[in-house]
């Protein structure tokens, strides 16, 4: 088991799940059975001890499940003939999802508290008819697809930060859409995509001022974001991988051994994906910090999809979607834990240089940046310190896959980025 500086160590957890069922992981990851009931579950998204999803009955309702952890169990929302619900995001106990009431012709944000009810979101004053879709939250930000805003029917970024009010933060002729949210609420990304072709933006709180992410020839596609680190997948080299990147930085590829990657979701350090073939996917988790890849299943009979990643305290929680099994398309996660840590300081940055046994010119060059910052620190100076890592990191995005590997400068772009946070850099 490899690990880095000592920060990280894997320690698996037994399933807590419910036993029924043929669907294994096919790896030392233990099985959880989130839903896999008649009827089909999909498109899960999981943040501390709950996960929502996607129902869809065989009586042909359409409702938004949850699944508790610890105790394990599951919910579902309470809906109505006439609401079809759909498209939920989860962070904590709070989930938000899209409902159509069909009898007023509306689609509308709605907010519901497990163990309590759903409030709809910044409610559209009559007579104007809602006309939103797919939100995400994270902390107190809320964010959707609105095309109830513009007269040419574009899809538009609104997003509520007190559930009563609303900020407009796209206004332009493409459609902006898949948003996501930082546990956190102060980042959000999505994409901006004219016609088959897309791009990655973010705003970052209060001013929620669109900056571009990923903006190429390619199509970059389904962002999610930390706080502090971004990720998203691009055909750029011809087929689909996952990249990670900061707000003005250098995006840099994961490294995998698969041939296609997709659909990526980021917490803390931990970046799941789907990895694979075109028609075929396992789920997979990449650790930016010590560059270990995890395999998360093993099912060559199975096809995994949409998967999503949270951290609480010591526990990593992985959620994805079974297309096409014995009773539909299903929810299945798995967990496991990792050794609390300290953020990294600068010794441990020059310690991981040293580790890789670079050329001396490079590794002079880069710890030369770290012990300039170490030297500001011990005068208090920390805004100059702050500067100095920041050079650190533009070296190392530099030379990412020249002097450095894909894998090195992306470990120590993650330990300086955690340093940062660390620091209260801006």
């Amino acid at each position: 088991m490899k690990l880095s500086s000592g920060l990280c160590l894997f320690v698996l957890l037994a399933s807590t799940g419910s036993a029924f069922g043929t669907y294994a992981t096919g790896t030392v990851f233990p099985t959880i059975v989130v839903d896999n009931s008649t009827g089909d579950q999909s498109q899960p998204h999981v943040s501390g001890n709950y996960a929502s999803y996607n129902v869809v009955t065989l009586g042909g309702a359409n409702l938004i499940g949850y699944y508790s952890f610890s105790p394990p169990g599951n919910g579902t929302v309470p809906s109505a003939a006439n609401f079809i619900d759909s498209l939920s995001d989860v962070n904590g106990s709070n989930i938000v999802f899209t409902r159509i009431n069909t009898t007023l012709g509306a689609s509308s944000i709605f907010k519901y508290v497990i163990g309590g009810t759903s409030t709809e979101v910044a409610p559209v004053a009559p007579p104007a008819v809602a006309m939103r879709s797919n939100p995400a939250i994270g902390g107190n930000t809320e964010i959707w697809e609105d095309v109830g805003v513009t007269s040419d029917m574009s899809s538009e970024m609104v997003l509520s930060t007190d559930g009563i009010t609303t900020h407009r933060v796209t206004n332009d002729v493409f459609a902006d859409t898949n948003p996501n949210v930082s546990p956190t609420g102060n980042v959000v990304v999505w994409e901006k995509c004219s016609g088959t072709d897309c791009d990655v933006y973010a705003a970052i709180a209060p001013a929620w001022a669109p900056q571009a992410v990923a903006n190429s020839s390619a199509n970059e596609t389904w962002p999610d974001t930390n706080g502090a680190q971004i990720v998203f997948a691009s055909n750029a080299g011809g087929v689909e991988h996952v990249y990670v990147t900061t707000l003005g930085g250098v995006a840099t590829q994961i490294p995998t051994s698969t041939a296609t990657q997709d659909h990526p979701a980021i917490a803390n350090n931990f970046v799941a994906y789907e990895g694979g073939t075109v028609s075929s996917h396992d789920i997979y988790v990449y650790d930016l910090t010590s560059g270990t890849t995890y395999q998360i299943t093993n099912t060559p009979a199975d096809n995994e999809l949409l998967s999503d990643i949270a951290v609480s305290d010591t526990t990593v929680r992985v959620v994805w979607q079974v297309s096409g099994g014995a009773t539909g398309s299903d929810v299945y996660a798995t967990e496991f834990t990792v050794a609390s840590a300290e953020p990294p300081n600068i010794t441990d940055l020059i310690n991981v240089i040293d580790s890789f046994n670079l050329p001396q010119g490079i590794a002079n060059s880069l710890k030369a940046k770290l012990t300039a910052a170490q030297a500001s620190l011990a005068a208090g100076d920390t805004a100059t310190a702050c500067n100095q890592i920041n050079a650190f990191i533009n070296e190392v995005e530099a030379q990412s896959d020249k002097k450095l590997t894909v894998a090195e400068a992306n470990q120590l772009k993650t330990l300086a980025q955690q340093l940062q946070q660390s620091l209260g850099c801006p």
